[in-house]
């Protein structure tokens, strides 16, 4: 491990970056592209993805009670408002059970599931549907929850928020559960936020804007159903932690948002886990919009005042929840965040990881929050961040994911100098790890495709044709750009052939 430890510290040097700073680019990129939302109910020209949802669903330790509730209540309605039997119902019934299984667990093991859910929800409704073949809202939304909030995008136009408006609308008037309602709008208001910090004006951006009171208004409503029908207290949270983390770059609209969400606590569920805990990640995201995403010389004075101010409060409050709290990881996870922004230092960064793995130690997400505080850009080092990836390594925690903090160290040094991909000393522990999630997980796209990726760019062209054999089409297309797939993998067939 020294030796890795000393060859990357040479590569990686004092330009090192962090993910976070690459995911924040990549943010500001998709914000301001314009992109036409994809045509549903067409024919897939290709046989779909042989798939069962529910043999995916018993994998997962927590949860099983509400995933088959959802799926069970929704293919009633389903039923209910498809009565006359045909060819869609098998690829509709599916990717219902797919929405059920994303709205509780998203695509946790980086299986494509987005994709796949997409694919069968285009096979799902005739091109022209008919009084006897009707089109499903439920369907439709989830398509355009992958088609936008999946990816970071946002609608190119006036006419295509007035479509997805139509469609949450129409899944509103129905008797699908309050879950995927609150999803709908919810990705509402993330569309209308990007457009809204969008720097390219678009047709129609003073209309759509107007719209935000409204779609806050209703998401607000439906995370109160949410409330109000008891659903357990990790996920109320990671729901509204999640919209209120999509809109942190857009003031306004965090501010409503979180104001229409604490009206529902207030009515229902005033000193619950979920909003002691919530309250505290709230001002966390409040912080990091007085600051931004930027450099530290990018920050202003005022801003630096906020951030403190609001961090200085996050970390009252959830001290002040976590010792009566039943999501004391969550609160351990967000208090790394409070200890990180306030340069409170390692000790006690380290004493908040503690506690979170001792609470739960299947919690990828605190892994990820003391990684985050390694990173140099940060308060660590290359060796540091190296060094406890090593460590999560050695937990085998694969249900988990936790070994696969080694793969974001080595990918963030990567970041700098893809020639590290090529040097023994990192490239055999990555394909140990690679080889061994992909093991346990042999359908996840998204990480199959990152590992031939990281093996092409390092000139390990077997492999790296083993795996885009393996993958076919179903690479994933947020790690390659179609160009940049159609040049490794001619590089690794090319290879192939002449060794």
């Amino acid at each position: 491990m020294k030796k890795i430890i000393v060859l990357v510290l040479c590569i990686a040097g004092l330009g090192f970056i962090g993910f976070r700073i690459f995911e924040y680019i990549q943010e500001q990129n998709a914000q301001t592209v314009e992109i036409k939302k994809p045509v549903h109910h067409v024919a897939a020209p290709k046989p779909l993805r042989v798939l069962d949802v529910d043999a995916l669903a018993s994998r997962m330790k927590k949860h099983q009670d509400l995933y088959k509730q959802l799926r069970d209540d929704s293919l009633k309605v389903y039923a209910k408002l498809h009565p006359n039997p045909s060819q869609y119902d098998k690829p509709a019934q599916t990717a219902i059970r797919l929405a059920a299984y994303l709205w509780v667990w998203d695509d946790y093991y980086k299986e494509g599931l987005w994709k796949t859910y997409n694919d069968y929800a285009c096979q799902s409704t005739p091109i022209h549907p008919t009084a006897t073949t009707p089109e499903d809202s439920l369907i439709n939304v989830f398509s355009d929850i992958w088609c936008y909030s999946a990816r970071n995008r946002h609608p190119g136009n006036a006419k295509a928020v007035e479509s997805l408006k139509k469609c949450v609308n129409n899944l509103e008037k129905s008797d699908y559960p309050a879950h995927f309602k609150y999803a709908g709008y919810a990705n509402m208001v993330h569309c209308l936020s990007h457009i809204k910090m969008c720097e390219k004006k678009m047709d129609g951006v003073t209309k759509t804007n107007a719209l935000i009171p409204e779609m806050v208004d209703k998401t607000g409503y439906w995370y109160g159903e949410l409330i109000r029908i008891q659903i357990p207290d990790d996920i109320l949270y990671a729901k509204g932690y999640s919209l209120l983390d999509d809109n942190q770059d857009e003031e306004e609209t965090l501010t409503t948002l979180w104001a229409a969400l604490d009206k529902k606590f207030l009515n229902y569920a005033p000193r619950g886990a979920a909003r002691c805990a919530l309250v505290g990640g709230y001002y966390t995201i409040y912080a990091w919009t007085a600051r931004g995403s930027g450099w530290s010389n990018t920050v202003t004075d005022e801003g630096w005042r906020l951030m403190k101010e609001r961090l200085i409060k996050a970390g009252n409050l959830l001290e002040t929840a976590y010792p009566d709290s039943t999501l004391k990881t969550i609160i351990a996870r967000k208090m790394i965040t409070v200890v990180l922004g306030l340069q409170q230092g390692k000790e006690l960064m380290e004493t908040w990881y503690r506690r979170g793995i001792e609470n739960d130690p299947n919690d990828y997400n605190i892994y990820a929050a003391k990684f985050n505080f390694l990173l140099p850009r940060w308060y660590g080092s290359p060796q540091e961040l190296l060094t406890f990836g090593s460590e999560c390594i050695k937990t085998e925690n694969w249900a988990a994911k936790v070994p696969m903090i080694f793969i974001s160290a080595i990918s963030d040094l990567a970041e700098d100098n893809t020639k590290i991909y090529s040097m023994p000393q990192v490239w055999d522990p990555l394909e140990k790890v690679f080889r061994e999630y992909l093991n346990h997980y042999p359908e996840s796209t998204i990480y199959r495709s990152q590992f031939a990726k990281c093996a092409a760019q390092g000139g390990h062209w077997k492999i790296a044709k083993e795996q885009f054999d393996i993958l076919g089409d179903e690479w994933d297309r947020e790690t390659f750009s179609e160009i940049e797939y159609k040049s490794f993998l001619e590089s690794a067939n090319r290879q192939a052939k002449t060794n």
